[in-house]
């Protein structure tokens, strides 16, 4: 593999700058990110590295730009991908002298050393402490990548305990779904909706799931989990469910259809109206969930009242248009703190899709829109705008 890149400290936060010598030289105020990236490059060229980046992502570029360093660093160190930097330097279009690349995915990042020709790859996660310490996040971003590498066998993953508990939670979720599924054919619920709810449910709540099916939900045949027969928290929560399982789908739903589809988003507003595309996924997603819950609903309070398709529609937008928002804002309200601070702002990675981690979350922001809309969902039901389930 190489020689790693040794003789080099730095120390953080920004009291410290490197000094090839192994020595900090310490400052008495605090530095910016962007001096102290400008100097890390200064730094690094007195050592004789040259520091190429590759797969930067759009916002870590805009402030490069922003802090005026995106001129300063030379356009040909600036690669879409770790294996175009290799590829770069082998074929002699990076020069002699040795070169650090930061490569922006994964934490921590990727750091290769080329050494007179031998690429030196390596992660930090082991050894990168002490040779780096604590990296500025502008220098060292987190971006997501849940694969391995196909360039030179670098395995980059996003950090361990997470990745590990979204899969585990998914796995969770999914096997509490299939014991529901089984069990509610052999017992159906009064309702048939009800069988479709209760699996929904489980995917996003889990254990929790299985809980209040068993404890409240499950026809056992002798009339103990009707309306009457629990107490009225439990059929607030049913009730719950039952909108939240409408809304479920719809998220689904939407999410991967702009996924794949990702002209969707043009359509709801992205790039015309919004600037972030999650925002006109979410202009969708409330369509879906809106038309999905209100179909719940009227599956539920057409038959129990015997209304007819126009005042069963009628009773189901008075009955389920406050819950389903109310949940969409809870929803909502987590997915955002999750996507633009957890995720971007401290981890420094787009949440995408197709990830572990995005369901994760997402599990959570169902639970988080169960508890917003509860409250609604309780008023709906004493006023008596709203079926007791």
């Amino acid at each position: 593999m190489g020689e790693p890149v040794r003789g080099l400290k730095f120390q953080y936060p920004h009291e410290a700058v490197a000094r090839p010598d192994g020595d900090t030289l310490r400052q008495p105020r605090r530095l910016s990110n962007s001096r102290t990236l400008s100097e890390l490059d200064q730094t690094l060229g007195h050592a004789g590295l040259k520091r190429c980046f590759a797969e930067l992502n759009d916002p870590v570029k805009d402030k490069l730009k922003r802090f005026g360093l995106f001129d300063q660093i030379d356009k040909q160190f600036f690669f879409a991908t770790v294996g175009e930097a290799v590829d770069e330097y082998e074929a002699g279009g990076v020069d002699n002298e040795d070169s650090l690349l930061t490569a922006n995915s994964g934490w921590p990042s990727r750091n290769c050393a080329f050494r007179q020709g031998r690429p030196a790859v390596r992660t930090l996660a082991n050894s990168g402490q002490r040779y780096f310490g604590r990296m500025p996040k502008v220098v060292l971003r987190w971006t997501k990548t849940t694969t391995a590498s196909r360039h030179r066998g670098v395995s980059v993953m996003v950090p361990f305990w997470l990745h590990a508990t979204a899969i585990i939670s998914l796995l969770v979720g999914a096997a509490s779904a299939l014991i529901l599924l089984v069990d509610v054919r052999r017992h159906p619920q009064h309702m048939w909706i009800m069988d479709v709810v209760w699996p929904i449910t489980a995917l996003y709540a889990g254990p929790l799931g299985l809980w209040g099916y068993f404890r409240y939900g499950r026809n056992t045949g002798h009339g103990g989990h009707g309306p009457a027969g629990k107490p009225f928290f439990a059929a607030v929560g049913i009730a719950d469910t039952h909108c939240g399982a409408g809304c479920t789908l719809g998220d689904i739903l939407s999410e991967w259809l702009v996924f794949f589809l990702p002209a969707i988003a043009v359509w709801f507003g992205y790039q015309s109206i919004f600037s972030e595309k999650i925002f006109a996924v979410w202009v969708l997603d409330f369509i879906l969930a809106f038309v999905f819950g209100i179909g719940f609903q009227y599956l539920t309070i057409a038959p129990m009242r015997g209304l007819g398709f126009r005042d069963g529609m009628i009773a189901a937008l008075k009955s389920d248009t406050l819950t389903v928002t109310s949940w969409q804002t809870g929803m909502y309200g987590f997915m955002a703190i999750a996507y633009f601070y957890f995720f971007r702002t401290l981890i420094g990675i787009n949440l995408e899709v197709n990830t572990p981690e995005f369901w994760f979350m997402m599990q959570i922001a169902m639970i988080v829109g169960f508890v917003t809309a509860y409250p609604m969902t309780w008023w709906l039901i004493r006023v008596g705008i709203k079926e007791q389930m």
